[in-house]
């Protein structure tokens, strides 16, 4: 995974809850890679996003072009 950290980047300011304030200490304290708030933020955003792309991703299955009466079940 390739974070983009660059000047040209969109730059986003957080106002974190406790909750999740806790979460990202907690990934930093499993991941000495990271050597700081906003890389645990990134991250777990990126790490995220990543499993959602995956989630819809199908492994799997007919293509819809090729559905028809006898195998749409």
């Amino acid at each position: 995974m390739s974070l983009d950290t660059s000047s040209s980047a969109p730059a986003l300011s957080l106002t974190l809850t406790p909750s999740l304030l806790a979460a990202l200490e907690a990934l930093r304290g499993e991941r000495p890679e990271l050597p700081s708030l906003e890389a645990a933020a990134l991250t777990a955003l990126a790490e995220w996003a990543d499993a959602r792309v995956e989630e819809r991703t199908p492994e799997e299955g007919l293509r819809p072009e090729d559905l028809n009466s006898f195998n749409d079940g």
